[in-house]
């Protein structure tokens, strides 16, 4: 089974007389949003990562590694697990989001549950301007309550839109908070979501990205290694009962 590759969507048109964009025009637009004077941190970043976008991850012969900080990520299971994973993700990926409904899932249940796995999310987006603004929302919930960072993670992915649809506004995105997440502040969030308070977090994930070298979402490590069949829930079931066996016998 050949692993599935990101696309990146177009953006709608935008508001001037800009030219046509590039592909990488739309994680550009998230620091015009925010107001932080790092574009050409940005740039910089997806100059590196033109050309591999497009390619994914299946194009690569060698899995990379992981060996960025997790301090201060959203996780979820047990921080003495044996195993750890790391999804580098876009709220905007629809393969994240097969992800999250077929994988994650079913992760959740077997692993991390019962505490044989600590899972982590980091950012990537760089699909369009939702992208941006649904992670500036996460790092927000999380700030305030890291429990809920998890139920604002799954009602992202469990929105419906069509392909290449803007619907993640920032009223769209208020709204979600106050109407699903009661355990979030929702006046809080709302001044600290429209001030930016918390793009600076974002900011960091994008840091991790450039130095593991990560270009396309998902992108999945188990224990500091790309684990590339990450469609293939038997696949990653087995990887995962090989290393629980393997430590188990240290």
């Amino acid at each position: 089974m050949a692993k599935k590759k990101n696309q990146k969507k177009k953006q709608q048109p935008s508001q001037q007389n800009q030219k046509k964009q590039q592909s990488n025009l739309p994680a550009i637009l998230f620091f015009s949003i925010s107001g932080i004077a790092i574009i050409g941190f940005l740039i910089f970043l997806m100059i590196n990562s033109t050309g591999s976008n497009n390619q994914g991850t299946a194009s690569q012969t060698e899995p990379l590694e992981f060996n960025a900080t997790l301090e201060g990520q959203p996780s979820l299971g047990d921080e003495n697990a044996p195993i750890t994973i790391v999804e580098i993700g876009d709220y905007k990926c629809i393969h994240c989001k097969d992800f999250h409904q077929n994988i994650f899932s079913k992760l959740k249940k077997d692993f991390i549950d019962t505490g044989k796995v600590q899972f982590y999310f980091v950012n990537f987006p760089f699909i369009d301007e939702d992208s941006a603004r649904l992670a500036r929302g996460g790092e927000t919930v999380f700030a305030q309550n890291p429990e809920a960072f998890w139920e604002y993670h799954n009602l992202v992915f469990e929105q419906e839109y069509k392909d290449g649809e803007l619907w993640a506004t920032e009223e769209a995105i208020v709204k979600l908070v106050e109407d699903k997440l009661p355990a979030v502040d929702a006046k809080k969030f709302k001044q600290e979501f429209e001030d930016n308070a918390y793009v600076s977090k974002v900011n960091e994930d994008l840091s991790i990205v450039k130095e593991t070298g990560v270009t396309s979402t998902p992108t999945v490590f188990i224990n500091g290694k790309e684990f590339q069949q990450w469609y293939d829930y038997e696949a990653f079931k087995a990887e995962l009962e090989r290393l629980l066996k393997d430590s188990e016998g240290k």
